[in-house]
């Protein structure tokens, strides 16, 4: 799972803890992740690394945990909207590149159960895949994306990447758009959570 200790990771792994799974959470500081792993330490595996850098960033031990895994959980990147294109661009496309390249290992391995990417609830793209196949994500917009800001552009162009090498690598996608968590701003309660419950269903239909 990338993006455990985000706003919508943290709630995922809460569920998924209570199930009969086993997690390997990829982050960037252990530390952050301690509480996560304290609600199944039995279950729950915490590995270092960074998703914007090649491997995930992953030392030779981690990786090889990781590539034992059948199910890759994205939600990881930034919640910032502020965000240049150069760093956005670091944050969401390189770092889609970074793990379709896991995908397609574990794929060619062993085969991977699932891949479970969360875009944005505004992205304009969807199974039909005639829209999104032809386009060059690294050197081109699609159409669909001009004058759009470069968080929310270079996050699409990720959900098209993603999209694109799963089906050329056979690899079983199902892309999540969450709406936006609108909550109590002193508690951040919000009944959107338990909308997560699709992250747990997925991987058993």
């Amino acid at each position: 799972m990338i993006g455990a200790t985000g706003f919508i990771g943290k709630e995922v792994v809460k569920q998924l803890a209570l199930e009969d799974v086993s997690l390997t959470l990829l982050v960037r500081d252990q530390s952050r992740a301690a509480s996560l792993k304290a609600l199944a330490p039995s279950k729950i595996a915490l590995v270092t690394g960074d998703l914007t850098q090649p491997n995930l960033g992953l030392d030779e031990t981690d990786k090889a945990s990781v590539l034992n895994c059948d199910l890759i959980l994205h939600c990881g990147g930034p919640m910032d909207i502020t965000l240049s294109e150069t760093l956005a661009k670091k944050a969401f496309l390189e770092g889609s590149r970074y793990v379709m390249d896991l995908a397609k290992e574990i794929q060619e391995q062993k085969g991977l159960k699932k891949l479970i990417h969360v875009a944005g609830y505004m992205s304009p793209f969807n199974d039909e895949a005639s829209v999104w196949e032809d386009t060059d994500v690294f050197n081109e917009v699609h159409p669909a994306l001009i004058g759009t800001p470069p968080y929310e552009q270079m996050k699409f162009l990720s959900d098209i990447y993603m999209r694109q090498e799963a089906k050329k690598n056979h690899i079983p996608l199902a892309v999540i758009n969450p709406p936006t968590v609108i909550g109590d701003d002193q508690t951040g309660d919000t009944a959107q959570l338990g909308g997560f419950g699709l992250f747990i269903k997925i991987p058993k239909l």
